[in-house]
């Protein structure tokens, strides 16, 4: 069957308003998160200067190590995909200066996320020519279609934080993330069937001329997309303090190991440059053949973004560096 058939993709007409809606929206929300957290590490390094000649027997040198569970999703903005989020982890390590009330950290962190998204998109019906010469209408009856992506990232993250003596704590920052690894994952399952003008029901259900259910996956290497990230950071939470010891107030414990909630919401956009390629393309010469790409490097994205959100619970360790000298 010899078809010539000239793929079209209707992902792109759709997304073209979305830049306009959101983009104001988008970049005011980023200048009030950065000029919020800028404020917060302004006033508690001021905060600290000011009481460090006082107290600065109760100054710590801590080395920290985290671990996050999260839930993470990438914000497309696209108006034909359902997103849907997948399991994260975050791996940290890193050094922690403590005054009375205040402390900062600044480490390195291995960061896992995953995220999928379904595509509501239906396929265009087309019109072919079949071996006897027989013009019919094609249609692709989609079942299911989604895109998956799994990413490895290494970050530098700085959080400037703020604790209570009674244990409750609160931090904000930064992260900076550089991408080691990403794939992508493209599976479409679809059925089709043809309508011929000179018969009344549509053709389907016959494997021999190709009217059959079909499943197509896709696995892409990630190489030239979503290379890096700039994050806002924020966690709140409280500092469990060491049973083995008697002391009653953070600056006099070797130990600090604190539970918090956090989130982080990306900054830029992850994806910063386009393929001139459609989400999917048909075999001219077999048209119950599609072949689809993945969902960011086809050109439909060029009119949207793709902000990562992570939500999850921290688990921190914390460990005195040197000797307490008010300790009893």
């Amino acid at each position: 069957m010899c078809i010539l058939v000239k793929n079209t993709c209707i992902l792109r007409e759709n997304a073209l308003p979305l830049r306009n809606k959101g983009c104001k929206r988008e970049v005011s929300l980023k200048k009030r998160i950065i000029n919020i957290i800028f404020l917060i590490m302004v006033v508690g390094l001021a905060s600290a200067q000011v009481r460090r000649p006082k107290a600065h027997r109760d100054t710590r040198h801590y080395f920290y190590s985290n671990t996050t569970a999260a839930y993470s999703i990438l914000l497309d903005g696209y108006n034909n995909t359902n997103e849907h989020g997948g399991f994260a982890c975050i791996l940290g390590l890193g050094y922690s200066f403590r005054v009375p009330n205040f402390w900062f950290e600044v480490g390195a962190e291995l960061q896992q996320l995953s995220s999928y998204m379904q595509l509501i998109d239906d396929i265009s019906d087309m019109r072919v020519k079949d071996t006897e010469g027989d013009i019919a209408i094609y249609h692709y009856n989609k079942d299911y279609w989604y895109d998956r992506q799994d990413l490895l990232y290494v970050g530098v993250p700085v959080m400037l934080g703020y604790h209570h003596y009674k244990g409750f704590s609160v931090g904000a920052g930064f992260k900076y993330s550089l991408r080691l690894y990403g794939v992508s994952h493209n599976r479409l399952t679809y059925s089709t069937s043809a309508t011929y003008s000179n018969y009344i029901e549509d053709f389907e259900g016959m494997d021999n001329h190709d009217y059959s259910d079909y499943n197509r996956y896709v696995r892409e290497q990630i190489t030239d997309k979503m290379n890096h990230k700039f994050s806002a950071c924020f966690e709140i939470g409280y500092t469990i303090y060491n049973t083995h010891n008697n002391y009653t107030s953070i600056k006099n414990r070797h130990v600090v190991c604190r539970l918090t909630g956090f989130l982080e919401y990306g900054l830029n956009s992850l994806i910063t440059n386009y393929d001139k390629r459609n989400m999917y393309s048909i075999n001219p010469y077999n048209p119950a053949e599609l072949n689809t790409v993945s969902f960011y490097r086809a050109t439909p994205t060029q009119s949207s973004f793709s902000i990562p959100l992570v939500i999850g619970v921290r688990w921190t360790y914390t460990l005195a560096t040197i000797t307490c000298r008010t300790c009893r």
